[in-house]
């Protein structure tokens, strides 16, 4: 139930008179003093104690100038200059005191029912209620919970803090951070492994298919010579000179045995080529890059 507002009264009710006048349905008004009125909202009357006054609203206040509801008790006027405005006590001020103390008395909860059955709790000397008159929290059932700022406990009756699940979510980001760097490195090294097999994979076909040229060839005459890092023109082509070589007999080009792990690196990716051929040398060209090291090989000539 919704109870009407009781306006604070003003001491001795001071007066201050109108300075312009006003028709019935005005609701800005001027006034002489403002600052004898009391603070908005409030009731003020207008007529002073005659039968006819009007009371009315005060909703605003600025200086001198006031803003009202018209008519609150009796009739909506017009008012002269010079009429008296003030903050008395009015009829609607003492209907509103009425209902209230209808509404306590009615409202009022007997002390029969403190503390009993369907009835009121009691308060301590806190005036608080105390823990016993509440019913318990359950995980099925609303009712007070006692605080729990752990994160290690399994209890189902009490609730975790802020603090509690702070520390949970700290906990937990941190072993996601965790599980991801390690998830990470796992991933590098699957990337590397199946680049050293790949690698592994190549070489093993190199050798083989090597392998299987040589059986079915034969080669009578054999010698080792450089490649060296000055001799590539720029072309990517170097000659390599050798006695035994016609002009019309066919060989291949080999990286030497005495090659180490880096020059033998470099053979591979230069992707050499014998592209021409005369009596005493032949051509070699590098399809792939060009090496940066000097790289012993073995030319291997048919007879």
């Amino acid at each position: 139930m919704a109870y009407p507002t009781l306006y604070p009264p003003q001491a001795n009710s001071p007066e201050t008179t109108l300075t312009a006048a006003i028709t019935a349905t005005a609701t800005s008004i001027a006034v002489q003093d403002g600052a004898k009125l009391p603070a908005v909202p409030n009731y003020l009357v207008l007529g002073g104690a005659s039968e006819a006054a009007e009371t009315v609203l005060m909703t605003a206040k600025s200086g001198n100038t006031l803003t009202a509801q018209r008519g609150v008790q009796g009739t909506a006027q017009a008012w002269a200059v010079g009429t008296a405005v003030a903050r008395t006590f009015t009829a609607a001020d003492h209907a509103a005191l009425q209902e209230w103390a209808q509404a306590l008395k009615t409202d009022t909860i007997p002390l029969a029912q403190k503390t009993a059955a369907n009835g009121v709790a009691s308060l301590d000397a806190s005036a608080k209620i105390p823990v016993a008159q509440l019913p318990a929290g359950t995980t099925s059932a609303a009712g007070a919970v006692q605080l729990n700022s752990t994160v290690t406990s399994t209890s189902t009756t009490q609730a975790a803090t802020a603090s509690a699940v702070k520390t949970a979510y700290d906990l937990a980001s941190t072993a996601n951070a965790a599980a991801a760097a390690a998830q990470g490195s796992a991933s590098g090294a699957t990337t590397a492994a199946n680049v050293a097999q790949a690698a592994a994979s190549a070489a093993t076909t190199t050798a083989n298919e090597a392998l299987a040229i040589a059986s079915e060839k034969d080669w009578s005459k054999s010698a080792q010579s450089t490649l060296t890092v000055a001799g590539w023109n720029g072309l990517g082509q170097q000659a390599l000179y050798y006695d035994e070589i016609t002009g019309n007999a066919n060989g291949d080009l080999y990286i030497a045995q005495t090659a180490d792990a880096a020059q033998y690196a470099a053979f591979i990716a230069a992707q050499l080529q014998v592209t021409g051929q005369e009596a005493g040398s032949i051509l070699v060209t590098a399809r792939g890059t060009i090496p940066a090291i000097d790289l012993p090989i073995e030319m291997e000539v048919r007879t």
